[in-house]
């Protein structure tokens, strides 16, 4: 998909000249912002949704911090991996059968965050520096 986004671009930075036309009467400043418009405009929107299909993709793949989810009519919770939270409920992937599944807010009792192993400072995680890694705090 990066390469098919990368021809995308390559063939509007050749072409974009061919379908723009100045608008009579706008002005030249006006022409010029919309002229910047027409060249980086279908650019950006290709690649933000490379972006976002990346984005997706990782989290797809993810199978890290995991939420221990409750559901209503369960006694037990159940291992689940955000993936997105909207207004009508909760998009999550299953860590098990490694099926995306969305549930409303109306099915969910609780959900809770399980504690990772170990934590790290900002600057390891940023920078993979080898850094001493402590415990969680225990409740």
């Amino acid at each position: 998909m990066t390469y098919f986004m990368a021809v995308i671009v390559w063939i509007w930075a050749r072409m974009w000249g061919l379908l723009y036309r100045p608008i009579e009467g706008l002005g030249d400043e006006l022409n010029i912002v919309y002229r910047k418009l027409v060249k980086g405009g279908p650019p950006l929107v290709a690649l933000l949704f490379l972006w976002g299909a990346i984005d997706a993709s990782i989290d797809l793949e993810r199978v890290t911090n995991p939420y221990l989810v409750r559901f209503k009519k369960q006694d037990t919770a159940e291992l689940r991996i955000l993936l997105r939270s909207f207004d009508r409920g909760l998009l999550m992937k299953n860590a098990f059968s490694n099926r995306v599944e969305f549930y409303q807010w109306d099915d969910l009792s609780t959900i809770e965050r399980r504690p990772s192993a170990t934590t790290e400072s900002l600057l390891c995680y940023l920078f993979g520096y080898v850094c001493r890694t402590k415990q969680p705090p225990t409740p």
